[in-house]
């Protein structure tokens, strides 16, 4: 039963965009503290047999699902805000053609 509440902790912590889907060991056994590092080991060593995309890679504790998930949202978000500038750029003559076409009656051709 501790290491369901652990798991389901751990997901809702890898969420939060400090984390995007990895945490460091060093910061998850001071996070889960209040466990003994038995039960900590024991836990990390089921999730990584579980079939839920778990894995150690590099010192950090991986959930490759949620990084996919999380990447995803980020990507999709970063597309929005780039049609958004876009559409600005394109509805509105650039600043300096503005100016130009200001300029253009004071200027005399060589």
């Amino acid at each position: 039963m501790p290491c369901e509440y652990f798991e389901k902790t751990l997901i809702n912590l890898l969420y939060k965009p400090e984390y995007l889907g990895a945490i460091s060991l060093t910061k998850l056994k001071s996070i889960f503290s209040y466990m003994s590092p038995q039960d900590l080991d024991r836990c990390i060593e089921e999730l990584l047999k579980s079939d839920r995309g778990w894995e150690i890679r590099e010192g950090h504790l991986i959930n490759q699902i949620i990084v996919k998930e999380v990447l995803y949202e980020e990507r999709a978000r970063i597309e929005h805000q780039l049609k958004e500038v876009e559409k600005r750029i394109s509805s509105s003559p650039p600043p300096l053609a503005d100016a130009l076409c200001a300029l253009s009656p004071h200027i005399k051709l060589l």
